[in-house]
């Protein structure tokens, strides 16, 4: 009896220490580069405001995502619950997610920036093209018609 308690004990630390190693990857794990550009597209769906989205649904927006990156939702899921197992490195994709987030938002800006004033440009230049010349004050036409000399007519 003690031979098989033994035993099991041994088999039981086998397990314990075995399990303590590396993660296994799935079979079908995405290529970090590839679950950083889906996961960041991600992100930016799930913070569209509901008023925005027009009558679209967030889950129709993911799967055209992994539509576009050739991946399943499953996929995606899997290679998820692994990178997330080592929270160092998740910790620095997700700031390589945030970089990119932000120099999108950043291009996005400059390019607000620049419509806004070529909006603002040409509203002056119509603006000074449809404007006509002011009318001259009443005093100005008399001057104009060299009828100055009226008011000292004898």
């Amino acid at each position: 009896m003690k031979n098989r308690t033994a035993g099991f004990f041994l088999i039981f630390c086998a397990l314990l220490f075995s399990s303590c190693g590396e993660p296994t990857a799935p079979e079908n794990l995405l290529e970090e580069d590839r679950y950083i550009a889906v996961f960041t597209e991600l992100v930016v769906v799930n913070q569209i405001e509901e008023e925005n989205l027009d009558g679209v649904s967030r889950e129709y927006l993911k799967e055209q995502i992994f539509e576009e990156y050739g991946v399943t939702k499953e996929q995606f899921e899997q290679s998820h619950r692994y990178y997330q197992q080592n929270p160092e490195e998740h910790i620095r994709r997700l700031d390589k997610i945030e970089d990119i987030l932000t120099e999108q938002r950043d291009r996005f800006q400059d390019r607000l920036n620049e419509d806004r004033k070529q909006i603002a440009d040409s509203l002056t230049a119509a603006d000074s093209i449809s404007r006509p010349d002011p009318i001259p004050e009443p005093a100005d036409t008399l001057q104009m018609n060299g009828a100055e000399n009226l008011n000292h007519v004898n």
